[in-house]
């Protein structure tokens, strides 16, 4: 009797150690139990605005290459003045039926009116697709516009595309604030009890230290453009063609993959673009080697006033002229004399380079671009920053005021 308990014991232990560090299994928040796959890729698709045509657009492009046996490939679009669904998206072909939106996909939930614009929404979404399409490793695209770390509209209903971070949504006349974003990849890591492996924006702007800073405890690596992304965004094709043919490929390379397909795609039409991938485990090693540069910066102001403003203004700019390229403004500060001033920018650089896992750009006037913008006034700076993890935790800012000189804005 005690063999047969033994013997009982030892089976049901080996089933739990086989399913669970094999990762065979999962079970879906509506009950049945879901296998595991390499990669689960998300689109979160805020089409609730002018982009609404180019929703399905990419929908159509998703399609072409479809979820596999190792990889699901999943989206929530919502679109203007309609309402949002969610789909497994299949591999089109001629015998393909669309509906009414011209997905050929499976359509696996309507949802009705949404607000895209609300974080919870994008948690929701993510934590559905979890539940329902485990895989070993996850991507997240946000899609739509962007204008980096810059806060949401005070006024409900204002349409200044600077005073917005990412996901407009234009019937909730909301979107996504960076200290939101922040939130919402620390959720979607919850989820899976670990850091989500990309985070892809394909929105404008949002290639920044501070976002890249806000998110960096939920998703361990960004693809994103510096400046403005060119209409069509994102190549979705090449990027889940190539998960599909190599579903074991590390997030890493995928990154470096997606940088090169974005690159690929422009370069054939001469269309200028800025992108890159961040690892983002390196960010808080940017982030102590910049504190130990602005120390140095606020401490000598006084001798490296002249310099520090001639560096700020000449640096690489963006769309937003109050976005300036890191690496561009530390290479140029570092052309001062001085051996303390050199040591300090060139632990900054050793820190940006480990930071920067590929950086593409074209375009004689984004030629400085180098990986990763930062907020960089030349006048005066928004009370709005301060509510960022970066400002409330570096000393960017105080070097921004002390040493440069930059005045307290609205």
């Amino acid at each position: 009797m005690i063999k047969k308990y033994i013997i009982a014991a030892a089976v049901f232990a080996i089933i739990l150690i086989y399913g669970f560090s094999a990762g065979l299994c999962f079970a879906a928040a509506d009950g049945p139990i879901k296998a595991f796959k390499k990669w689960t890729f998300m689109v979160y698709m805020c089409a609730d605005n002018d982009l609404d045509a180019r929703g399905p657009e990419d929908i159509a492009e998703l399609e072409q290459a479809g979820s596999s046996e190792n990889v699901n490939i999943l989206v929530q679009l919502d679109r203007a003045n309609g309402p949002a669904r969610r789909y497994y998206i299949t591999k089109r072909s001629s015998e393909s039926a669309s509906d009414d939106w011209g997905s050929a996909s499976k359509k696996e939930k309507d949802l009705g009116e949404v607000d895209m614009g609300d974080y919870k929404q994008l948690v929701d979404f993510f934590k559905w697709s979890a539940e329902n399409y485990p895989a070993e490793r996850y991507a997240l695209v946000i899609w739509n516009h962007g204008s980096g770390w810059k806060s949401p509209a005070r006024a409900a209903g204002a349409t200044d595309a600077q005073k917005r971070g990412i996901a407009f949504d234009f019937d909730s006349k909301n979107s996504i604030s960076t200290p939101d974003l922040g939130k919402a990849m620390r959720a979607a890591s919850a989820v899976i009890s670990k850091k989500v492996d990309i985070l892809v924006m394909d929105a404008c702007l949002m290639q920044m230290l501070e976002i890249a800073y806000e998110v960096k405890d939920g998703a361990s690596f960004i693809c994103a453009s510096e400046d403005i992304e060119p209409d069509s965004g994102m190549p979705y094709l090449p990027v889940c063609e190539a998960i599909n043919a190599n579903p074991k490929i590390s997030a890493r390379a995928l990154c470096v993959l997606t940088a090169g397909a974005f690159a690929d795609k422009f370069n054939k039409t001469g269309t200028p673009y800025t992108y890159s991938a961040v690892d983002c485990s390196r960010v808080e090693e940017l982030k102590t080697a910049l504190d130990g540069f602005c120390s140095f910066a606020i401490s000598e102001k006084e001798a490296l006033a002249s310099h520090l403003k001639a560096s700020s203004s000449a640096a690489q700019r963006f769309t937003y002229r109050d976005y300036a390229d890191l690496g561009d403004f530390i290479t140029r500060v570092s052309q001062a004399g001085g051996e303390t001033l050199q040591l300090k920018c060139s632990q900054v650089k050793a820190a940006y380079i480990k930071c920067v896992v590929s950086n593409k750009t074209q375009g004689e006037a984004l030629n400085n671009s180098t990986g990763i913008s930062v907020y960089l006034p030349l006048t005066h700076i928004k009370q709005a920053y301060a509510t960022l993890q970066f400002a409330k935790l570096s000393l960017w800012d105080e070097m921004l005021r002390e040493a440069l000189g930059v005045k307290e804005g609205w």
